[in-house]
């Protein structure tokens, strides 16, 4: 996060303190906190910065970029260590005067506001010169905060126009003043300016000129930086540069060069770089003409520290860093010559004006306006671009397994919102409830039914003549003696089903069929949860263990349902491994399929279409029925199931987010089957890959559409709520006709293309090539084609894709700022 701290200090060092203000925001915006507090005066301190810069600074032995002859040369090992003596001196006096007990409150709630990570600027506005000689970088502030940097401000300050021409097209325009050079070597200034690239940048030298040449370069185009190396100096704040062996120049009001710099001003000036001594009087001076930004050297400066200088800002800032930070990393770079050239890192200075916000180096290229053609080539590349990246990376995380959870809770939302379809008339479930329990005929029972009272029951409903009897309660114990009748309704009534359970599981073992059942008219009962324990698939048929005492490979519903259609003419078949009904073939679920990327798909499971309604079927008690209260036409030619829904009965979890007994679930199953086949009833699947592929990728490019396309943020906040009501009705509507779409997976590729999309429309760093978008396109075709069950290769792939997209962006960035 981009952060703005404005110090001021309003005072005297010597005499009184200051009174300080500190306002802390987001950069380009209004300050959100204001702190307040004190700094004491401290005449020592005011001395020890006179002290330091005049007697132990000035006095070094090196080559000075100041007027010759203006300095005694006297230095020596013993001067320097002088010097760096005093420096070390005079930080420890600025941190304990800053750990002043009057401010420290103030100081700790600024360290509290921000964060080590964020980008932080600080502007230092008083009028105290003392103060700009103070080395402010040595504050143990910016020890814990790396990407801070200070500057120095006047307290008045005006907004700098706007440019009143459009931006240079293509390249950074540079005016370069190589002025007065005796005894220093400019030439290292030329040579570092000139291997700039020369298609981003274009730089006009004027060596040694004379004001007029200077002033007709200022008059005759735009320039973004000018640039100054050779001799200056400060006297009694006014600030002097030389210009050739004869002729010097100040920046006071109407002077030579005053229109020419407001008219540089006007027409976009961003930056000015004086790389030569003792430089704040030129930015006090200049202030006035409301310069952008200003980079100057706090005293005098040696030759190699102030090339140095130079080179390793223009790389940092070329390289994309901002401009505070591209000075903050040049300056601590001098820290290596402090041995031989003592304060070196404490010269380069830069001078704000508040209004302005620092420009990146490539906001000073903008690129040439595109033709309409072009524009539309661009955006079409861009949209592409996010779209694939996007697309492949949705795929491969969903691959592994991780989207499964919230794309099944969204799958049970969408079933929970589909419009009721009444009871199946087809079917009766008979339940025996907590009541039913204590009836006479329960006097014996052994489980929620005893012989007697199953024998009753089977005897009332065969006299209403029902297409099948299904009995969803498990019975692996014989028959008792004393109702042999049961006995025989069991072996001779060809429409009563019985139930086992094949598989052993952790909530319930494998258990066997009634004894007086044929193995025909016996159905397993096993149900298919998912990780979450709700019932979305239904298992149809598997094969037989061989140690399982369930030995039936086909489902109690699939058999109760083949009964009712072999009485409609209706043969069973396969298609394949796919269990085939007259012309309707229920194709299995293969994992990864759809949602189901990580999921045990053995057998032949199918999604299990719930029947959306209150109750799938009507419902009476056993009560009901034994007492003659059940009408014949409700049981007449109709499945009738009887199950247990009393306290002991097992349940399941539904996406309907409600326990069933199992004995309703088994009515939906059966209802699926009799209405997809008989009345061609949707039955519930997913999209072939390549189309769930398609689907999101889809998805993903009206993603990249929005942000490119959309004119504002508005825009593109409603565009985008728009897309998201459409995707979900579609995705609802879809469901209604049996098509599980990818829903989470095609909203991540909307938002997702969208966000990048918006990102390289503002940034406008990258211009993706055929090339690229083909290496892209091939990638995701390995998702649909060649990894439909490595779910780890497709998450690799994604990874390459990612990785591939990362790396084309920063090279274009590098190509672009080199």
């Amino acid at each position: 996060m981009k952060k703005l701290v404005i110090f001021k200090l309003n005072g005297n060092l010597r005499k009184g303190g200051f009174d300080a203000t500190i306002e802390v925001g987001l950069d380009g915006d209004r300050a959100s906190l204001e702190l307040e507090g004190k700094l004491p005066e401290n005449p020592e301190l005011a001395d020890a910065i006179a002290c330091h810069w005049e007697e132990k600074y000035r006095p070094l032995g090196m080559s000075y970029r100041i007027k010759p002859g203006n300095i005694i040369y006297s230095g020596s090992i013993h001067r320097v260590k002088e010097c760096q003596t005093s420096a070390a001196a005079l930080r420890d006096r600025v941190n304990r005067w800053l750990k002043s007990e009057s401010f420290q409150n103030l100081n700790l709630q600024l360290r509290s506001e921000l964060n080590r990570e964020d980008e932080i600027r600080i502007l230092l506005r008083t009028n105290d010169p003392l103060l700009h000689k103070l080395p402010w970088h040595k504050w143990d502030f910016f020890d814990s905060y790396s990407n801070a940097e200070i500057a120095f401000s006047s307290p008045q300050f005006i907004k700098p126009p706007d440019p009143l021409q459009p931006p240079n097209k293509g390249k950074v325009k540079i005016l370069v003043i190589l002025g007065h050079s005796e005894r220093i070597n400019v030439e290292r200034d030329r040579e570092i300016l000139n291997n700039l690239d020369k298609n981003r940048a274009e730089v006009k030298f004027l060596n040694e000129p004379d004001g007029k040449q200077i002033n007709d370069s200022l008059w005759e185009q735009g320039w973004d930086i000018i640039f100054f190396a050779g001799h200056s100096e400060t006297v009694e704040d006014i600030g002097r540069i030389y210009i050739n062996p004869t002729e010097s120049l100040t920046f006071e009001r109407d002077s030579q060069l005053w229109y020419g710099l407001r008219k540089a001003v006007e027409r976009g000036l961003k930056l000015a770089i004086f790389n030569s001594c003792d430089g704040l009087g030129l930015a006090k001076q200049l202030d006035d003409l409301h310069i952008p930004q200003m980079i100057v050297m706090r005293d005098f400066v040696a030759d190699l520290v102030a090339q140095e200088f130079l080179k390793q800002f223009l790389k940092n800032y070329i390289s994309g860093q901002p401009l505070y930070l591209a000075a903050r990393e040049a300056r601590e770079f001098l820290q290596g010559m402090e041995e031989d050239l003592p304060c070196a890192s404490w010269l380069p200075v830069i001078w704000q004006n508040p209004a302005a916000i620092p420009p990146r180096w490539d906001a000073l290229v903008p690129e040439p306006p595109a033709s309409p053609s072009q524009r539309k080539k661009r955006s079409w590349r861009t949209l592409l671009f996010a779209s694939l990246v996007v697309a492949s990376l949705v795929l491969g995380v969903r691959s592994l397994g991780w989207l499964q959870p919230a794309e099944l809770k969204t799958y049970d939302q969408m079933m929970r919102l589909r419009p009721s379809e009444g009871t199946d008339r087809r079917l009766l479930i008979v339940e025996v409830t907590e009541d039913d329990l204590t009836l006479p005929e329960q006097k014996n029972r052994k489980d929620s039914l005893s012989d007697l009272a199953l024998s009753k029951l089977i005897e009332k409903l065969e006299a209403y003549e029902p297409r099948a009897i299904g009995l969803n309660i498990i019975r692996d114990f014989p028959v008792d003696e004393n109702v042999p009748q049961l006995r025989a309704q069991f072996q001779q009534n060809d429409r009563v089903y019985g139930a086992c359970r094949a598989r052993d599981t952790k909530t319930y073992p494998s258990l066997s069929p009634p004894p007086d059942l044929p193995t025909h008219r016996v159905g397993f009962i096993d149900d298919e949860s998912d990780s979450d324990g709700v019932v979305r698939r239904h298992l149809l048929f598997m094969d037989r263990s061989a140690t399982s005492k369930c030995q039936s490979n086909y489902e109690f519903s699939v058999r109760l349902a083949w009964h009712y259609l072999k009485q409609e003419g209706i043969r069973q078949s396969f298609q394949g491994k796919n269990l085939q009904l007259g012309q309707t073939v229920f194709k299995r679920l293969q994992s990864p399929v759809g949602a189901y990327q990580k999921a045990d798909t053995r057998g032949g499971q199918i999604l299990l279409n719930y029947r959306p309604s209150e109750q799938v079927a009507e419902t009476v008690t056993l009560e009901n029925v034994l007492r003659d209260s059940v009408p014949a036409e409700n049981v007449r030619d109709r499945i009738v199931l009887i199950g247990a829904n009393n306290l002991a009965a097992p349940r399941v979890v539904t996406p309907y987010q409600a326990k069933f007994p199992v004995v309703r679930l088994q009515a939906h199953a059966i209802s699926q089957i009799l209405n997809a086949v008989l009345e061609n009833r949707p039955l519930m699947g997913f999209l072939p890959r390549w189309c769930d592929a398609l689907w999101i990728f889809v998805w993903s490019g009206v993603g990249g559409a929005l942000a490119i396309y959309c004119g504002s943020r508005l825009q593109w906040r409603i565009a985008g709520g728009l897309a998201l009501t459409i995707l979900w009705g579609a995705s609802n509507v879809l469901l209604l006709q049996g098509f599980w779409v990818p829903f989470i997976p095609a909203v991540l590729g909307l938002g997702g293309a969208s966000v990048l999309g918006l990102w390289l429309r503002q940034n406008s760093v990258f211009r993706p090539s055929p090339a690229l978008l083909g290496g892209l396109g091939a990638m995701l075709l390995l998702h649909i084609l060649l990894v439909p069950s490595t779910p780890f290769l497709s998450g690799a792939i994604a990874l390459a894709t990612a990785g591939t997209a990362t790396l084309a962006v920063r090279q274009s960035q590098r190509q672009r700022l080199s």
